[in-house]
């Protein structure tokens, strides 16, 4: 088996999560000096559940789905009917690369040359008012003129509002979902969400058939906070998961914007306080171009 192989093959096995197929990653390199995903491999199942460390409880579970033949239907499945690329081939997200926990692998509709441009995070509330709606239409037809490409998380409010404003104004645009490719969330973004695929970039890290999970949220914003070298906040309530991404790519040591608001709106605290603390603040276009 090939190593991208056996990355694909753990990202839809059962038992394993993240952190594990990770170690397997770094066990590949420091070990066997893995450096391309041709190289062939010959790692059992037991191998693999001591050098993932999965724990007792996830073992049986792993075992029984890395050996059975609904996986490799599934690996089948995935192979025929998306893209996908891994950590070890030359068309995965460079700025991936330097952020903590990347993805192993990542299944897309579209160009994945896309994101090895230059990139803009911008994200926002889900309620987005009318000011966020008057920022963002001043804002990106000027980083499209630029060749920025947009990324953001295809939610509804602000996250929509930047791949439907990039879209109309020529530019491109990258939309990172928490479900397999199969699936769209909200609804209401269905056809926005084909559009991407078919002309931008739809990225995820879940195989075919993987539905809406609450936790899924969490793991698709650190997969924009890595993706990214530079981040606007557009608006953003206290507890907001817009805050949650910012802090994530503070933690890869990325570039944070925000938007400053009116003082004591709701939407505005976020990015107020994120000012407050070392946020950088964008009052004109150029406040975001000066850093690329």
């Amino acid at each position: 088996m090939q190593a991208r192989q056996l990355l694909l093959k753990l990202r839809i096995c059962r038992g394993i999560n993240f952190r594990g197929e990770y170690r397997v990653y770094q066990w590949l390199k420091q070990n066997l000096k893995v450096v391309s995903g041709k190289q062939d491999l010959d790692l059992d199942e037991q191998a693999l559940i001591e050098i993932a460390q999965i724990k007792r409880s996830c073992q049986a579970q792993f075992r029984a789905s890395f050996l059975s033949d609904q996986l490799e239907s599934d690996i089948a499945l995935n192979e025929r009917m998306c893209n996908y690329t891994t950590i070890f081939d030359e068309d995965y997200p460079p700025n991936l690369l330097e952020a903590g926990l990347p993805p192993m692998v990542l299944f897309y509709q579209g160009n994945i040359r896309l994101a090895h441009q230059k990139l803009l995070g911008m994200v926002g509330s889900r309620k987005n008012s009318g000011y966020a709606i008057q920022t963002m239409r001043a804002l990106v037809p000027e980083l499209v003129k630029n060749q920025i490409v947009t990324v953001s998380g295809l939610a509804t409010g602000v996250d929509g509002l930047c791949h439907r404003l990039t879209i109309q104004n020529g530019g491109s645009t990258i939309a990172v979902i928490g479900t397999g490719l199969d699936y769209c969330y909200p609804r209401n973004n269905v056809r926005l969400q084909s559009l991407i695929a078919h002309d931008h970039l739809l990225l995820t890290e879940y195989p075919l058939g993987v539905s809406v999970r609450k936790h899924h949220f969490l793991e698709r914003n650190r997969v924009i906070a890595g993706l990214i070298k530079n981040i606007i906040i557009i608006e953003a309530a206290q507890k907001s998961g817009s805050l949650i991404t910012a802090n994530l790519a503070l933690n890869n040591n990325r570039n944070v914007m925000a938007i400053p608001g009116p003082i004591g709106h709701c939407l505005s605290v976020g990015c107020n306080e994120l000012i407050a603390e070392g946020a950088k603040p964008v009052l004109t276009v150029e406040d975001i171009l000066e850093d690329f």
